[in-house]
């Protein structure tokens, strides 16, 4: 597992799916609880001697430890996929931080759940929502799903997005004075997304 994670400490945040143990070197969910022998009849008897606390619902962390909170997130809601400011924050594109983190889901799934859970939640139809998908790093070390970049500023110049209108600005103002900037691939995911007028308007006061 990764190193030792921080953002909170037994934070009140998206968490991760029922039967998550965070410790200084990680997380240990279901799909891991094999390997590990472990299960929920050990999860109790290491909180009923003091070894665990139980942070919330499928939480648990060692008193002293510290919780990748997007990376809870990530576990519980294995469809989401952060974006907006959130993904802009992951790309070190933004300082802001929100509330709540923003992801972006199926249209077809049921965001009930994540948005009792405090996410920002989002859909998308399935021609866009796949598009720019990558794996992004935590600050803290753990890979999580996030739009790329270029999509994740489209998504913050879209009418619908809800986003502060000085956060597409400092986001483009970093991404072109940037070594990756990559223009042409942000003006192709502009025309598909349908913000290339707003993104041309932009452009021509940044660059």
């Amino acid at each position: 597992m990764p190193g030792a994670i921080t953002t909170s400490r037994r934070s009140s945040s998206p968490t991760s799916r029922e039967g998550s143990v965070h410790t200084p070197v990680g997380t240990a969910h279901p799909g891991m609880a094999h390997e590990a022998e472990a299960d929920r009849s050990l999860l109790r008897h290491l909180c009923r001697t003091g070894r665990l606390e139980r942070v919330e619902r499928g939480v648990y962390a060692m008193p002293e430890s510290w919780v990748d909170e997007p990376y809870n997130a990530q576990i519980r809601f294995g469809r989401g996929v952060f974006s907006h400011n959130t993904a802009l924050w992951l790309h070190g594109l933004s300082d802001r931080t929100s509330d709540a983190f923003d992801m972006t889901f199926p249209r077809w799934y049921n965001t009930t759940p994540a948005r009792r859970a405090g996410i920002a939640a989002r859909t998308a139809r399935t021609s866009t929502y796949g598009l720019g998908v990558e794996r992004v790093t935590t600050p803290f070390g753990h890979e999580v799903l996030a739009y790329c970049a270029e999509r994740s500023i489209c998504d913050t110049l879209s009418a619908r997005s809800r986003t502060d209108v000085r956060t597409p600005v400092e986001a483009l103002r970093t991404y072109v004075s940037s070594s990756g900037r990559d223009i042409p691939k942000l003006a192709e995911y502009a025309r598909t997304l349908g913000v290339d007028g707003r993104l041309t308007r932009y452009l021509e006061v940044l660059l």
